[in-house]
């Protein structure tokens, strides 16, 4: 068989992608929440380029946002929601936007939606990420 006739996923590939996506058993919404907050936390953390294995994963320096906005805030939201995408795949369909805050314009908000399926249940799930010119982090879940 030749690789134009190889089904594009297996099996195993397939329910690998799906059990990806789920919470493990036993764990509640609470529980994955944290979870997905502590690795929002840790690609805003990593440089991007800075993991040599995986070298799109993390974002640009925050201090890139206060010199090259508004091109950099565009950049930095591209590369966030690319690797959301690429490495929380218990996040599905995220949305990564800029939230402008009145009496807070040194400070870069942003919101991360999308959904988090718990069980047989999906819900909307949004992390707040405050970060300021220092390049320090705040992230709520």
């Amino acid at each position: 068989m030749s690789d134009a006739q190889l089904p594009a996923a297996g099996l195993l590939a397939r329910m690998a992608a799906t059990a990806a996506r789920r919470a493990p058993p036993g764990w509640d919404r609470a529980t994955l929440t944290q979870s997905v907050v502590a690795n929002v936390r840790r690609m805003l953390e990593t440089r991007l380029g800075s993991a040599r294995c995986q070298p799109d994963f993390g974002t640009p320096a925050s201090a890139e946002l206060a010199y090259g906005y508004p091109a950099a805030a565009d950049r930095f939201r591209g590369a966030l929601a690319r690797c959301l995408a690429r490495y929380e795949p218990r996040l599905q369909n995220p949305r990564v936007a800029f939230v402008e805050t009145p009496g807070h314009e040194l400070v870069a908000h942003l919101r991360i939606s999308g959904l988090l399926q718990v069980d047989a249940v999906k819900s909307i799930m949004s992390i707040e990420v405050a970060i300021d010119g220092a390049g320090h982090l705040e992230v709520r879940g």
